[in-house]
């Protein structure tokens, strides 16, 4: 009878082991397959951001990085006009900075004042040289809020760099 009870004992701390193996094997198979999902989705969305950000700097670099397209001097009137916002609830403006880092123009100012004062901005030295870029998050000069920026050069009538147009987002 002593066999018998210590074979069953034994069966049974075998068989909760095993149970105790599989149940956390099922876990970690939970957990990886739950850790795939989130990644693969991640990177569905980035994809789908990738391309937007691709047609937002197409689409501004048209309308504002078009050859011509402003005069870039302080406080210019016509250019002023132009940056204004074609919805009356926009939350931010848009800026213009020259070559030399001067905030020529901008749009729903703060402190309009800082026309005609040197803007800083990390990432504005990238588009200085050409490239349009997506500036990271920094204290927004049209709004009280952080900022993040879409920015692309501005060239004069021969193609050459001036400065860049910010959108403060």
């Amino acid at each position: 009878d002593r066999v018998i009870a210590i074979t069953a004992a034994v069966v049974l701390v075998v068989l909760a082991g095993v149970v105790v193996a599989l149940v956390l094997g099922a876990q970690d198979a939970g957990i990886n397959t739950r850790e795939d999902l989130r990644l693969e989705q991640a990177r569905a969305l980035a994809g789908s951001m990738d391309t937007r950000v691709q047609q937002a700097f197409t689409g501004i670099g048209s309308t504002y990085g078009a050859p011509g397209t402003w005069k870039m001097a302080v406080g210019d009137p016509t250019d002023a006009t132009r940056l204004q916002p074609q919805d009356p609830d926009a939350n931010t403006g848009t800026l213009l900075v020259s070559s030399d880092g001067t905030l020529v123009n901008g749009s729903l100012l703060r402190d309009p004042t800082l026309i005609g004062k040197k803007y800083t901005r990390e990432g504005l030295d990238k588009v200085l040289t050409g490239d349009a870029a997506l500036l990271p998050a920094g204290p927004g000069i049209t709004t009280s809020r952080p900022t993040i920026a879409l920015a692309v050069p501005v060239r004069d009538a021969a193609g050459g760099i001036v400065g860049a147009a910010i959108i403060e987002i």
